[in-house]
């Protein structure tokens, strides 16, 4: 779950953490999120897989043809995401998946 791991990251590490041990909890949420090989694809890989079935429907959005509640709550978890990665100057999490950066 998107939210749980960016959570997770935000308020896990230790108090005092210093900015090496931030990075490398950074860099390992990203690629947990972005990993699309092996038995454990990541949360990003599912979520554009969702909406490519749903396009596949005649919608670009998760629930329903127009934006709804989970729409929203997705997007600002996205935008989470991708400003970890502009921070940590890493490529851009939804690079790779075309239907979550519409």
């Amino acid at each position: 779950d998107l939210r749980n791991l960016m959570t997770r990251f935000a308020y896990g590490l230790p108090a005092g953490s210093d900015a090496a041990a931030l990075e490398e909890a950074g860099w390992k949420l990203l690629g947990g999120v972005t990993r699309s090989e092996g038995a454990y694809t990541g949360s990003l890989f599912k979520l554009n897989a969702w909406l490519i079935r749903n396009e596949a429907g005649g919608s670009t959005f998760f629930v329903g043809s127009s934006a709804t509640a989970p729409d929203f709550h997705i997007w600002e978890m996205l935008d989470q995401y991708r400003l970890l990665a502009s921070t940590l100057r890493a490529p851009d999490p939804l690079g790779t998946f075309p239907h979550l950066a519409q």
